[in-house]
């Protein structure tokens, strides 16, 4: 087997998965698969146990293309892992928690009303 190139490893390390939010379970989606009334009033109903109220921040970074021009793919990956990192260290006293994928420049970090989530 050949061994990968250092440049070609590096950069999957900043395609860091984060928390994932609880899915919905089995259970509930097959529930759902059986009703007769699929109706916005019937999945409120449903999913009453699974509501919370959060604030979501979603981010995609601006100018990427153009700064890969200006410098090499690991350091473009560095700055914006660093960036991504100090945005969620600052979020996090107030129950912030990063979520789903952060691949290259997007990210995506859920603060919930009732930190106890």
């Amino acid at each position: 087997m050949k061994a990968l190139e250092l440049s070609m490893t590096i950069p999957i390390f900043y395609n860091k998965p984060q928390h994932n939010l609880s899915r919905l379970p089995e259970k509930l989606l097959q529930t759902w698969n059986t009703l007769k009334d699929q109706s916005p009033a019937s999945a409120k109903k449903l999913l009453k146990d699974f509501l919370y109220r959060a604030i979501i921040i979603v981010f995609d970074s601006e100018g990427l293309s153009k700064l890969s021009k200006e410098l090499s793919l690991i350091d473009v990956l560095a700055r914006l892992h660093g960036t991504k990192e100090l945005i969620l260290n600052a979020l996090q006293p107030f129950g912030a928690i990063g979520t789903g994928r952060w691949a290259a420049d997007n990210g995506q970090i859920v603060i919930f009303e009732d930190p106890s989530r």
